[in-house]
This record gives C-alpha cells, sequence and structure tokens, in this order.
C-alpha cells in the first residue's frame, strides 16, 4: 500500500509537470486506486478474521469453564440456568429486505451479550429456545399475541435510472410499519413485460408510468387496467393540479400522479472546466468557441450516448425546445399538412446543430451505448454530457464526488422559458386486492418528506407541494420553474415517428455524405401525415406557465 501511495504521487507530479496526459494520469490513477482498495479491504477483512478468531477462542475458554462445572449433572436447577443466563431481550419485530425479523439478545452469565455460533451447539440451546418462544408468544399478562401476515403490493419499475431510488424509499416504507410489504418488481424489458402481465390477469398494484401523453397511458386506462385516482385526496398535493390536471386525464378521469417533471440540457464537469480557466457559455456562439478551444487541446468535448437510438430525438429536442421550444407541436403542424418539417425554419436549423456537435465527439459514437456514455463523463472523460436531468442520479451513483452544472443548451433566441415534460408518474392498478394498502404506501410515497428525497436524488423538478430540496446544480432551470418561464408539452407521442426520427438521425450520423437532410424530414413528414389522427389529440400542444 505505501508503494502504491509513492507511485501515486509519482504520476501526479507528472500530470502536472505535462511529463504525461491528463486522460494517461486518469486512466493510470484509477488502476492503482483500485489496486489500493482491493489491498486495503484485504488487510481489513484478514484483521477480523484474527480478531474473530481471538474472540471466539477466548468466549469458548470461558463457556468450557462453565460446562466443566457440571458436567454429569441430574437436574436442571434454576441456579445452574441463572449462571448460564443471565438475561433475555427480546426486540420488537422490524423488516429487513422486505421479511419479518425479531432480534433476541441473550446474556450470558459473566455478562457478555452473546449471538455466536457456539450456542447453537450448546446443550442450554433448548432452555434458551424455549424461554424465547414464551417471550415471543405471550405478552407480559400471559395472554397470546396475534401474529398479523402484512398485506404484500407489488411495484412494477420501468425507469432504470431511478430503480435504486425507488428501492431505497420501499424499504424505508416497509422498514417503517408492520401491516404492509411492498415489493418492487425489475424486469430487463419492462414495456413487453407489463403487456404480458396485463393479457394474463397479472397486473401489477402499482406501475410506474413515464411521463403523461404517451401511448402506454391511455392504452392501460381505456383498457380498465388502471384505477382512477380522482376522490382519493391525493391530487390536491400537486403544486398546480388545476394547471397540470387536465393534461393528466383520460375520458373524463385521472389515472396517474405525475411525481415531478423532467427538463432536457447539458450536464457539465465543473472540475474540468475550472481547471482549464473556461467559463458555463451563455450563447450558442460561446457554446461554439468552448468546443472548438476544448478539442484544441486534445480533449474530447462531448461524449454521445449513440449506441442507443433511443436518445437521438431527445437529444434533438434538447437543441429545438432551447430556442424554439416544442418539437411535438411541429410534428402536429406537419401531420396537419399546415408546415411540413423541411420547410420548418427551426427544425431543420435545429436538426443541423444537433448533428454538427458530432464533430466535438468521441470517434463512431455509434459504439457507445448509454450506460457507457454515462459512465465514461462520470469518470471525467469528456466536459459535456447532453441528457435529460433524469442521468443525474446515475451520474452521481458512478461518482459521487463529480461537481456538476446542468444548463438548458445555449441558444440565441426564445430568452426566458425553458422545455419541460412530465417525468415518471404513478398508476394503482384497477385489479388490485389491496386498495387501502396501497393508499397507505401512496401517502408515504407522495409525502413531502420522500418527495423531496426523490428530487433531490434524482435532479428532478417535483410537482408535489413541499416537495423540492436542494437543486442548485440546475438552478438556472429551477429559477424559471418558480418563475412560471416553462413550456409544458402535452403532446401525444407517437412511437412510429419517433422511430422514423431515430432511423433519420442514426442514417444522417452514420452515413453524412450520402444522406440529405430536407429528404429525410420529408420522410418523417409523411410518416406524420400517416398517424395524423392519432397526433392530433385533443391534448396536443403546449401549456405555458
Amino acid at each position: 500500500i505505501a508503494e502504491l501511495d509513492r507511485i501515486f504521487k509519482r504520476i501526479y507530479e507528472d500530470d502536472i509537470s505535462g511529463a504525461i496526459s491528463h486522460d494517461r494520469f486518469l486512466k493510470l490513477s484509477a488502476e492503482y486506486d483500485a489496486e489500493q482498495r482491493e489491498l486495503e479491504e484485504k488487510v481489513k477483512a484478514d484483521q477480523q478474521e484474527v480478531d474473530t478468531y481471538e474472540q471466539n477462542k477466548s468466549d469458548f475458554d470461558s463457556f468450557a469453564a462453565i460446562i466443566r462445572k457440571y458436567v454429569g449433572i441430574k437436574e436442571l436447577t434454576p441456579a445452574i440456568v441463572n449462571e448460564f443466563i443471565k438475561k433475555i431481550i427480546v426486540h420488537a419485530p422490524e423488516k429487513v429486505d422486505g421479511k419479518r425479523v425479531q432480534k433476541v439478545d441473550i446474556m450470558r452469565g459473566d455478562g457478555r451479550m452473546k449471538r455466536k455460533r457456539f450456542w447453537k451447539r450448546a446443550a442450554v440451546l433448548g432452555v434458551v429456545l424455549f424461554f424465547c418462544a414464551t417471550a415471543a408468544g405471550k405478552r407480559q399478562d400471559g395472554s397470546r399475541v396475534e401474529e398479523r401476515t402484512p398485506v404484500e403490493l407489488t411495484f412494477f419499475l420501468r425507469k432504470r435510472e431511478t430503480i435504486h431510488i425507488f428501492e431505497s424509499i420501499i424499504e424505508s416504507f416497509n422498514v417503517s410499519q408492520d401491516e404492509v410489504t411492498v415489493r418492487a418488481v425489475v424486469v430487463p424489458n419492462p414495456d413487453i413485460e407489463l403487456e404480458m402481465r396485463a393479457v394474463r390477469g397479472e397486473f401489477p398494484d402499482i406501475v410506474e408510468m413515464i411521463g403523461s401523453s404517451e401511448e402506454t397511458v391511455r392504452k392501460y386506462a381505456k383498457g380498465g387496467y388502471l384505477a382512477p385516482l380522482d376522490g382519493l385526496g391525493l391530487l390536491e398535493r400537486m403544486t398546480d393540479p388545476e394547471g397540470y390536471g387536465p393534461w393528466l386525464q383520460t375520458d373524463g378521469k385521472t389515472y396517474i400522479f405525475p411525481l415531478s417533471v423532467n427538463f432536457k440540457g447539458i450536464f457539465l464537469n465543473c472540475g474540468l472546466l475550472e481547471r482549464a480557466g473556461y467559463g458555463i457559455p451563455e450563447s450558442w456562439e460561446e457554446f461554439r468557441e468552448l468546443l472548438e478551444a476544448i478539442r484544441a487541446d486534445g480533449e474530447l468535448a462531448m461524449i454521445f450516448p449513440d449506441g442507443d437510438t433511443w436518445t437521438y430525438a431527445q437529444g434533438w429536442d434538447t437543441v429545438y425546445g432551447a430556442e424554439w421550444g416544442n418539437r411535438s407541436e411541429a410534428v402536429r403542424m406537419a401531420a396537419e399538412g399546415i408546415l411540413p418539417l423541411q420547410e420548418n425554419e427551426g427544425i431543420v436549423e435545429s436538426l443541423e446543430r444537433y448533428l454538427e456537435l458530432r464533430r466535438f465527439g468521441q470517434e463512431e459514437s455509434w459504439k457507445t451505448g448509454y450506460d457507457e456514455a454515462l459512465r465514461r463523463f462520470a469518470g471525467g472523460e469528456a466536459y459535456m454530457f447532453m441528457q435529460g436531468n433524469w442521468a443525474y442520479s446515475a451520474i452521481k451513483k458512478q461518482n459521487p464526488k463529480i461537481r456538476l452544472a446542468f444548463i438548458p443548451f445555449p441558444a440565441d433566441g426564445r430568452e426566458g422559458k425553458v422545455y419541460v415534460k412530465l417525468d415518471a408518474s404513478i398508476a394503482l392498478s384497477a385489479s388490485c386486492e389491496h386498495p387501502e394498502a396501497a393508499r397507505v404506501f401512496l401517502d408515504y410515497l407522495l409525502s413531502e418528506e420522500v418527495a423531496r428525497e426523490y428530487a433531490e436524488r434524482t435532479g428532478s423538478y417535483s410537482l408535489i407541494r413541499g416537495g423540492n430540496g436542494d437543486l442548485s446544480f440546475a438552478e438556472r432551470f429551477t429559477e424559471k420553474f418558480e418563475k412560471g418561464w416553462f413550456e409544458l408539452d402535452t403532446g401525444i407521442a407517437s412511437g412510429y415517428v419517433d422511430t422514423m426520427c431515430e432511423q433519420m438521425i442514426q442514417k444522417l450520423i452514420m452515413e453524412p455524405e450520402e444522406t440529405d437532410i430536407l429528404d429525410c424530414l420529408a420522410g418523417v413528414s409523411e410518416a406524420a401525415r400517416s398517424r395524423r389522427e392519432e397526433i392530433s389529440g385533443d391534448r396536443g400542444g403546449a401549456r405555458s406557465g
């Protein structure tokens, strides 16, 4: 370990002097740091084994001394029992990993508290079990304690970035009370799995929906799988129920409760920017100058998750939304024949800018998926990562020490408003056999304390009253939310048109010389017209704050 410390000091000095590149320093330091942590853990584990052995030997010698006194006894008297056992403490039941556990402390006659394995081998175990069973099964007045099995609910999770956060909330809820146990359901392909469970009649008790305008919400609501939330006293907890409420409804009823709004922008690694002497860009021109300067330094300005095509449309939305507003509205106009996408100046220019950014990203970006791009950004390989705020928790999970700033895409036009969308929403199954138990969990999930935890850990803006905590990393967004300077996308998403957009962008990235932007946009316009009825629903458009 000492040798590794000397090596790390030497490569740090090489990094400062420029003898090695900073990228090389980061790679080497990560390797040495991992090796050092492994050695420290091994030393710690070895020491614990030594300590455990010494303690066990001492305990056994003490126990053996008492046993020798009573070899050959014919009667077990209270005096003998008291020498073996001074006190038995039966703790209240608690929840551990969703299971009911009751801890019992046994204090030996010499005053030591024991739960060691050798007690299981002792003849006195029968006495201990008898006392424990009696204490756990009776009150002090001698009456029996009735054991109650908690109601179990299933909570189907769909968004992989927040699974660990919901699991933590679920664990805290399960420990907080004994009446209801919630079990998280996490599967590799949640959308397909949810459809299969609906067909099999095994729809989960509580479901995480993503957004309010996607097709799945309407599909499951109209299919009778979701229970309306109206009249449960939950919707009044929203910060703006009158404003958001109408956009949550299907056929006049509300089936989902949105936890927060998400927003798309650019994550900046503040440590890298400060080290290089760069500031945060305020306009498109300043942004381009910053990208050029970073590239001139031989470093990676941006990293793109192009291996996952679902990120394409989101990235385009980030650019378009900063200057021109709501891309869903542009798609709606194309669907209705008002303004084809290839003739929409904002659509064309935003797509050109989005593609131009690839000059400052990694080579063959289509080989890098979302998880890898996020991990590499968190590890300091790139200055910027263009994503939604939902990536915040995953970045911090990879690197808790990273200092982030999250800003809207730098633009020269529409000063003021930002583009947002309803994020994770909670729905209740119409077939839930224990709706009262589900209400207990929803009361907990939608409480101010839990809402603040969720908002801070996801980096999102809570829609629950009193639910916002420290979101200083995204202050350029939150200050506008608080002033009402936002546009809420309430357009009807078309999976078919989104797929066409993804295929178009992928082709433009991989075959830029052979592909014409206007021809591609004309193809997407035609796809939108073929879905006119679907896209031009009565909830289309955007609501301004």
